[in-house]
């Protein structure tokens, strides 16, 4: 949820000190709760990430103030189930 030190103490910080919630976003209409399966792509850009796609439904929104969403950062992963298996 927090790649660097930094960020995984703000977080940890927020949660704990504000009694904070994320929402989550991570399901979508075509793949339900299939965290490996989504569509949604997450390209890195100088302000962060630029997200395209979409999450549904997005659990606590109307309540968090920080957001955890899923999205691929290279859109080869994860592999097809047949590229998987002619790999192992």
């Amino acid at each position: 949820m927090a790649r660097t030190d930094e960020k995984k103490q703000l977080l940890g910080s927020f949660m704990n000190d504000t009694n904070g919630t994320m929402c989550l976003a991570y399901s979508e209409i075509a793949h339900a709760s299939d965290l490996l399966g989504g569509d949604m792509q997450a390209t890195k850009v100088s302000a962060g990430y630029l997200l395209n796609g979409e999450k549904w439904p997005i659990k606590r929104a109307n309540i968090s103030i920080i957001a955890f969403v899923l999205g691929k950062t290279d859109p080869q992963w994860p592999l097809p189930i047949h590229s998987r298996k002619e790999q192992n």
